[in-house]
Order: C-alpha cells, then sequence, then structure tokens
C-alpha cells in the first residue's frame, strides 16, 4: 500500500451543475453509503464498514462526504468518501484525516466525479483547518492512483506490501 500525503495543490475543476456534494449526516444517506460500498468493492459482509462506522466519523471529527445527482425529483448517491480523523505523533504534530475509504458507482465512472469529490474532500478540511489528508490505497487500482497522483497533487511518501 501506498500511504499520501495531499497538502491541497490547485486544481483547476470544472465544477458540473448536474452534481452536488455534500456531507451524509442522516441514517438513510449512510446506508446510501453503505450499499454503494458493498456494490463498487464487492466484500464480504465481514469486511464492509457497518453504518456505525460512518456516524463514529461523522461524530469524532472526520466527515463523510457523498455526490449525488443534482435531479429534483430523484437524488442519487453516485460516490461518496469516508475520512477518519487522525493525530501527527511528536512535538509538531496535528490533526489530519485519513481517507479510509471511497467509492464511485461503475455506472458514472470516467466522470471526474471522483477528482471533484476529493476536491470537496480537501476544501471541508481547510474549513475545518486540517492541513494534511492522508489516503492508502493499492497501487495497482489505476484509477485511484491517477486521481490521487496526477489530478490531486498528492505526493507518495510511504510503500509497504
Amino acid at each position: 500500500m501506498f500511504t499520501f500525503n495531499h497538502r491541497y495543490a490547485s486544481t483547476n475543476v470544472s465544477k458540473s451543475s448536474s452534481i452536488m456534494i455534500k456531507p451524509c449526516n442522516t441514517y438513510e444517506e449512510l446506508d446510501e453509503c453503505v450499499a454503494l460500498q458493498k456494490l463498487v468493492w464487492k466484500q464480504s459482509s465481514l469486511d464492509i464498514m457497518p453504518r456505525r462506522s460512518f456516524l463514529i466519523a461523522n461524530k469524532t471529527g472526520g466527515i463523510v462526504l457523498g455526490v449525488y445527482n443534482n435531479h429534483e425529483n430523484s437524488r442519487v448517491l453516485l460516490g461518496f468518501v469516508l475520512s477518519l480523523p487522525g493525530i501527527l505523533p511528536g512535538k509538531s504534530g496535528g490533526i489530519y484525516w485519513h481517507a479510509e475509504m471511497s467509492g464511485i458507482h461503475p455506472d458514472v465512472r470516467n466522470q471526474h466525479i471522483g477528482q471533484q469529490l476529493f476536491c470537496k474532500l480537501r476544501d471541508y478540511a481547510l474549513s475545518r483547518n486540517i492541513k494534511l489528508i492522508k489516503y492508502n490505497f493499492d497501487p495497482t487500482e489505476i484509477r485511484n492512483a491517477h486521481i490521487y497522483i496526477n489530478r490531486t497533487g498528492s505526493i507518495g511518501r510511504q510503500y509497504s506490501s
């Protein structure tokens, strides 16, 4: 796994009027994240993060952001990111977010939705005076590598198998 430190590279992301990115706070919104997690990651039920984990992230200083279509009649979750709070060790420590999990619905991939989601995550972090976001990802997941490295300007700091 690579660990990436994202110190907010500037990115030019076109804001699509057809999507809305907002915090997921209600049980219904968090349940939608869990359902999308199952669809995207195809994990066994033992590996699925339950609604409780998403709720804890929100209640302890992290955030769950959802990307929704912006249709009046039918709001559908297109993607999400779950970020947990962390504390950096040492004298120069501080609070950071660890982007633990994200997922984009297979039907809307390759439309820059993930890039917009992570740029919005950056905006929310900065608004809370959080200056560091860390990610772990499998480098063989090309889409994630492309978003983290090429689109958001993240820098690889650590590799472990």
